[in-house]
């Protein structure tokens, strides 16, 4: 399979319906496994398609789920993070 669209689209049902997962948290930990698929087979992301919003998160395989990225703190207008 070199298509991430059809990678994506076989886990989501999958994590769906045998993890039990809702189909919100399905789709998304499907694209965080679709984005790892892409990297490990050097095949670019799709550029135009909703996931492209979706945020970044990298997968753990010990815990089975998405861990997501820490973001950096957000100056407010004071110079504080917020």
């Amino acid at each position: 399979m070199s298509d991430p669209l059809e990678f994506f689209a076989e886990r989501a049902p999958i994590m769906q319906f045998d993890a039990g997962l809702s189909r919100p948290d399905a789709e998304y930990y499907a694209v965080v496994l679709m984005r790892r698929y892409c990297a490990r087979m050097g095949i670019d992301e799709p550029s135009d398609h909703w996931m492209k919003a979706m945020p970044r998160a990298e997968w753990d395989d010990d815990a089975g789920k998405p861990v997501m990225k820490r973001e950096p703190l957000i100056p407010d207008y004071r110079g504080r993070g917020l």
